[in-house]
């Protein structure tokens, strides 16, 4: 069975870069990430992203939270604060920037634990600023397919008991926190049911299950199903089942 990333890979494509962060790379190279105007590379990335974050896959858009800011942070792959004296020019390279949720950190502030993706602000947290993935990287297919599996409880493992995959999961990102399982545990229920619902239980085959993994591995009006690659996973999972031919 082929294992799928935690991660979907993002294809990153020089076509995508706004004009206004080419324009203000090029007149503007001293004045750094926070003088530019984000509204046009936030919605860039959003829509090259297919509208899922970079890290956990769950929903990003251009809304407003409660605190009237964006939704959507931009996420530099290797920190801005950690990098700014090794390599002042990746601030505002295309190439190391995502899209990536607010991790939870609008609704639940207090809650740390619950906080994820480029908002964990404990220890090795990807919020001091400090600190690279040792190996995920979801701009790099090496660095995230064949590396993790999932289970029906929603949590995301470590393929090989990696411990830099699993550092990687639980504490830099803490994708294994107990609302990001929840979540993709409903998605995997919610999938079996539409299964059900489809085809009987007795008519299930391989070709079945690969329908509805290439609706979930393709965009519908440019936007992925939040947590495709866990449905994904499981579809695979099922299909790999010797019972279905």
């Amino acid at each position: 069975m082929k294992f799928i990333e935690t991660m979907k890979y993002i294809n990153k494509q020089t076509k995508n870069e706004p004009e206004s962060l080419l324009k203000y790379r090029n007149t503007e190279p001293n004045s750094g990430f926070d003088g530019y105007d984000k509204t046009d590379l936030r919605k860039a990335l959003i829509e090259e992203q297919g509208h899922i974050c970079a890290y956990c896959m769950g929903e990003i858009s251009l809304d407003i939270n409660e605190n009237s800011k964006p939704k959507t942070e931009i996420e530099h792959i290797k920190p801005r604060q950690k990098y700014k004296d090794i390599d002042k020019s990746l601030e505002l390279n295309y190439f190391n920037m995502v899209a990536v949720c607010n991790g939870l950190s609008t609704s639940y502030p207090e809650k740390l634990e619950c906080h994820h993706c480029d908002k964990t602000n404990v220890g090795e947290g990807k919020m001091n600023g400090m600190v690279d993935l040792k190996k995920l990287n979801p701009l790099r297919k090496d660095s995230s397919e064949d590396l993790v599996e999932y289970n029906l409880n929603g949590e995301i493992l470590s393929k090989n008991k990696n411990s830099d995959v699993e550092h990687d999961l639980n504490v830099v990102l803490n994708l294994n926190n107990d609302a990001l399982k929840q979540k993709r545990k409903t998605r995997i229920e919610v999938l079996k049911e539409k299964l059900k619902k489809d085809k009987p239980l007795q008519d299930w085959n391989r070709d079945f299950f690969d329908k509805y993994i290439q609706e979930y591995s393709e965009t519908n009006d440019g936007k992925f199903i939040p947590y495709c690659m866990t449905l994904i996973w499981f579809l695979e999972s099922l299909k790999s089942k010797g019972r279905y031919k």
